[in-house]
């Protein structure tokens, strides 16, 4: 089956096809405009990001306790994380969620 089959259908204009383009679209230029205006966002984002972990590292190299007590956070971090990766706790059968449970709980300890 061929494009000029059905009338006013191109393999341009085809999703399937995977070469569809709006070529007479009036927001064609602003979708242009908007997505040059993310890549610049996102550029400057990543340089401003690179200069920041550039300087740390500078530091780091230049301070040794610095370097020591960075190595001791991230041990702490990492030993968080597997604790709480880890840990588990039973399902419970009611569909209250935990918040509730603990504003019911501080409730009751109140002593009233």
């Amino acid at each position: 089956m061929d494009s000029a089959d059905f009338p006013g259908t191109s393999s341009r204009d085809d999703l399937e096809y995977g070469a569809w383009v709006p070529s007479n679209s009036k927001f064609r230029p602003l979708f242009k405009q908007k997505i040059q205006s993310g890549q610049q966002h996102l550029g400057s984002l990543i340089r401003q990001l690179d200069s920041i972990f550039s300087s740390g590292a500078v530091f780091l190299r230049r301070n040794s306790t610095a370097r020591i007590w960075s190595v001791v956070y991230f041990v702490c971090l990492h030993l968080w994380v597997l604790y709480i990766l880890m840990s588990h706790s039973p399902v419970s059968d009611d569909t209250r969620s935990g918040a509730v449970v603990s504003l019911e709980n501080i409730n009751n300890t109140g002593g009233v």
